[in-house]
């Protein structure tokens, strides 16, 4: 590039990178005062008419495309016998810089990616475009995390010249599907043959075949299997990747949608087994097993966690109301308990576990404030049917230190102030004159 104005439209303001087919230079377009980027293609790509022409011809394509996830074509033109494609500047790092700077992509973050570029290519299918050079450094990522494929309109033609006559491959050998290698007729099928590569290099960190010879590369591309079994890929992720990499094309997904499919039917899988996992971890049964005989009914009472902090909460205070009553004897306070824990409680968990949650969004508290609640609760009428079950021993002995009355600690938790009534005290002289009025009486 040789001119600092580009069209009298586009003023080149540095070099942003180079590669094998051109030289990318940042822009500013003065007639829409935005940030663009112009590739220039390599001199040796302009010394054939025909290739001149379908590059114009697939360019004026290229600029159809309005995807997304796809880099917008703005413009394409020639001057001074220097062809250039004005393309939409991206401000953030390519996929290749991404795995340079932080090594393998999580599962998380490299399916997406896999997934938006699968269906970038199968909108470009519906023009009859293959992109023919899907690689990492074509990736481009945003500042918000959208993926966007660089390079339509020119990886077709660029395939034109595949190999020159020293025999150089001219593209990326890395990811070259194994028809692309033997220079045969391709379709949409060898870019996602290139994009199966680019997802391994993803979760591996590095592409399956590799050698300092390119052409050694393109030899492993057509007839070694990429080495998916011994590497630490899950085993669905597995299966995509082997479907895409087969050496033979009417193996593969026969059409980008369907591979975008197979990844969102994973993470369907996946979320679906996560939400199974959660409702059962939440749906474990607590069982209260209750103690004493007849008039505590040895029932067992079980509740789903989901219904059981509210169920046992309310009858818990129900049964220490009852209680607290001084005027209930041993065995009614026993019966207070038993009908408020085993029958009561279990029909109401029961009722409230059948009923819709109609609050759904709201006061959510989490499992573990639940399982809380619930031990609290537990803990507590232990406390209570211990006191209870105490109570109810009469006592042999007016020493016996084992008879305790109700604390001022339980008053206060029963929210009541319990009153203890004490018999009459009598004097001495009281008590001497009723043994001499009964003495009198005798007489």
């Amino acid at each position: 590039m040789t001119a600092q104005l580009i069209s009298n439209r586009y003023e080149i303001e540095k070099e942003l990178g180079s590669g094998g087919m051109a030289t990318v230079f940042l822009a500013t377009d003065l007639k829409t005062n935005r940030k663009v980027a112009i590739k220039f293609l390599h001199p040796q790509y302009a010394r054939d008419a025909s290739y001149i022409e379908r590059f114009i011809r697939e360019a004026e394509t290229a600029i159809q495309l309005n995807h997304p996830n796809i880099v917008k074509v703005l413009d394409y033109g020639s001057q001074k016998s220097e062809h250039f494609i004005v393309m939409e500047y991206v401000d953030g790092k390519n996929v290749a810089e991404i795995i340079k700077d932080e090594g393998t992509l999580p599962e998380e973050r490299a399916l997406p990616i896999a997934q938006s570029v699968a269906e970038a290519l199968d909108y470009a299918d519906s023009f009859e475009i293959i992109h023919r050079d899907i690689k990492p450094q074509n990736l481009m990522l945003t500042g918000k995390d959208t993926i966007k494929v660089a390079d339509f309109g020119i990886a077709k033609v660029a395939s034109m010249a595949t190999v020159t006559h020293t025999g150089m491959f001219v593209g990326s050998p890395t990811y070259a599907s194994p028809e692309q290698a033997k220079g045969a007729r391709v379709d949409i099928r060898s870019d996602i043959y290139s994009l199966g590569v680019t997802l391994y290099e993803m979760l591996e960190g590095c592409p399956p075949f590799q050698s300092d010879n390119p052409l050694s590369v393109v030899n492993m591309h057509i007839t070694k299997e990429p080495p998916i079994i011994d590497a630490g890929i899950a085993p669905d992720i597995k299966e995509i990747l082997i479907k895409c990499l087969k050496k033979d094309p009417d193996e593969r997904y026969q059409k980008p949608a369907e591979l975008a499919s197979s990844i969102s039917e994973l993470f369907d899988a996946r979320n679906k087994a996560k939400e199974i996992e959660r409702v059962d971890a939440l749906e474990t049964e607590t069982v209260i097993f209750m103690p004493g005989g007849d008039a505590m009914g040895s029932e067992v009472s079980s509740f789903s966690a989901g219904s059981i902090e509210d169920t046992v909460n309310q009858s818990a205070k129900t049964a220490i109301l009852q209680v607290s009553d001084t005027r209930l004897d041993t065995k009614d306070k026993r019966t207070a308990i038993a009908k408020g824990l085993s029958g009561e409680s279990r029909d109401s968990a029961e009722t409230k576990a059948s009923q819709p949650n109609t609050k759904a969004g709201k006061n959510k508290s989490s499992p573990k404030s639940k399982v809380f609640g619930l031990l609290t609760a537990i803990m507590f009428l232990m406390f209570l049917l211990s006191y209870v079950l105490s109570d109810s021993q009469e006592p042999t002995n007016a020493t016996d230190k084992n008879i305790s009355p109700v604390t001022s600690s339980t008053k206060a938790l029963v929210g009541q102030s319990t009153t203890t009534t004490k018999p009459p005290t009598t004097t001495t002289t009281e008590r001497k004159g009723k043994r001499g009025a009964k003495k009198g009486y005798k007489r």
